[in-house]
């Protein structure tokens, strides 16, 4: 450091014939602390040094700017001065540093600004400014379209990203589509994936955005089941081409209208039309339907009442039929209008259905047939000399027959199984005391038979013990059946007999 004398008024006033050129309250600086002029320097040599202080002077500011977001920004300072010089850095992102050449790691776009620097001595500061600029790669790529279009329009494509500085584009697509510009126009729609690339120095990136191209309605074909039977219903279809999905309306005779693809209604004849539309364009199709008569107010009876052994008569009638078709229980069929079931068993009873037919077309009818019972029973019979069954007498044996009606009005035949005994029987004869005395007994037999039986008292064997009087009757059988009494008038089956005792 260079030693600096002041001179005092004093002393310059005494040299003034050596300082023409100074004037009055001028500070001299001297390189030296001697000099060819004898007073000054003793005046010198009589005044304190003192030591002289150099303000800073910044020469440069500058940055490694443009930098691209991530990067590491240098910040750059050349200064000169007297002492230490002190660095002091400030940035509008709240950034500071008292580094001559800071460093900022992994900048972002809030780094971009003006870099104001401050170097200070003791003896004063300077500042000086910087700019830096940071750019940002492509991103936030959004890629659309005005999607779905219909054939033969135009797609718009359109792209949003951000970044810095300005973007570049290019964008590829179907059958060798290219742009260069952020949103172009494609003149004639052609489906599928359109992709965009967005660059500038700090990189690039790439969107896609898939197109939908809408075809109108360009054919339609119409079918139904015609012809068909009056009173059936008629099926209507249609198929269209086109997309997206079509939308159908029909229209046909007696107001007939529907917005199915495939309709069902009463069967009318006439024509019908249909009408496919989407949002590109529609098409109309027709078609005509016949109707087939079906036979009407078809009819059928299986008569009655009918009893099982008896002929059963179907009949039908129906207008418009020209073939007849039957079915019933225990398989039954047959194709005459009014057929018959000879001889019917009660399996013949149920529903029977008839068909009646006309170019195809048929309608049904129903018939109940209930087959009623007849009703047969058996007996057997036992006679001497005659039988009489029903109010009609019979003298021989055999199988008898009586016929009549039951309860459900259908024969019921009855059968006798008889057997006439034409015989004669002993005489049967009561022997044993007649009388006795008070508070004694007496014993009545007969001859033997087959069987007896003693009244009263209803005894059973050949001889019975009596203690009081009375009438006793002793009725006898023999192994042909027949039997009496014994005593008194004879009557018959065969011959009886009655005896009196008192």
């Amino acid at each position: 450091m260079k030693k600096i004398f002041i001179l005092s008024i004093a002393i310059f006033v005494a040299l003034t014939n050596y300082a023409q050129s100074f004037t009055s309250g001028n500070i001299v600086v001297f390189a030296s602390a001697s000099s060819n002029i004898p007073e000054l320097n003793t005046a010198i040599a009589n005044q304190p040094a003192v030591d002289l202080c150099d303000v800073p002077i910044i020469a440069s500011v500058s940055n490694n700017s443009p930098a691209c977001s991530g990067d590491t920004l240098t910040l750059i300072s050349d200064a000169t001065g007297s002492e230490t010089l002190t660095y002091s850095w400030a940035e509008p992102n709240s950034f500071s540093s008292t580094s001559q050449n800071p460093s900022i790691s992994n900048v972002t776009a809030a780094a971009t600004g003006t870099y104001t620097v401050t170097v200070t001595n003791d003896c004063g500061s300077a500042t000086a400014t910087t700019t830096v600029a940071i750019n940002v790669a492509p991103s936030s790529l959004i890629a659309s379209s005005n999607s779905p279009v219909c054939a033969g329009t135009n797609i718009n494509l359109a792209l949003s990203a951000s970044g810095s500085p300005t973007l570049r584009y290019s964008w590829a697509g179907p059958n060798g589509f290219t742009s260069p510009s952020q949103n172009p126009t494609v003149a004639v729609a052609v489906a599928g994936t359109y992709s965009v690339t967005a660059t500038n120095s700090c990189g690039f990136a790439t969107a896609i955005t898939t197109v939908i191209v809408f075809t109108p309605p360009t054919s339609v074909a119409t079918t139904s089941n015609s012809p068909v039977c009056s009173g059936a219903n008629l099926s209507l279809s249609s198929s269209g081409s086109g997309s997206p999905t079509l939308s159908y309306s029909w229209a046909g005779p007696n107001g007939f209208t529907s917005a199915s693809q495939n309709p069902t209604t009463s069967a009318v004849a006439g024509t019908y039309s249909v009408t496919v539309t989407n949002n590109c364009g529609h098409i109309t199709a027709g078609m005509s339907v016949t109707i087939k008569v079906t036979p009407s107010f078809v009819t059928a009876s299986g008569g009655g009442p009918n009893c099982a052994g008896a002929d059963v008569n179907l009949n039908s009638s129906a207008t418009g039929a020209t073939s007849y078709s039957w079915s019933g229980p225990n398989s039954f069929t047959s194709f005459l209008q009014n057929p018959s079931i000879t001889a019917v068993t009660t399996a013949a009873s149920g529903i029977y259905i008839v068909t009646a037919t006309n170019n195809n077309c048929s309608a049904t009818a129903t018939a109940s047939v209930n087959i009623k019972s007849s009703s047969t029973s058996s007996q057997s019979a036992t006679a001497c000399s005659s039988y009489i069954w029903n109010g009609t007498t019979y003298t021989s044996s055999g199988d008898k027959a009586y016929s009549t009606l039951n309860a459900v009005g259908c024969d019921s035949v009855a059968t006798l199984h008889l057997t006439i005994n034409h015989g004669s029987l002993q005489t049967p004869f009561i022997s044993g005391a007649l009388s006795y005395c008070a508070g004694g007994s007496t014993t009545l037999s007969t001859d033997s038979f087959a069987s007896y039986l003693w009244s009263p008292g209803g005894q059973t064997t050949q001889a019975i013990n009596i203690t009081s009087g009375g009438i006793y009757t002793v009725t006898v059988t023999n192994n042909s059946g027949l039997f009496g009494f014994l005593n008194c008038t004879c009557y018959s089956k065969c011959s009886s007999y009655t005896c009196h005792f008192g």
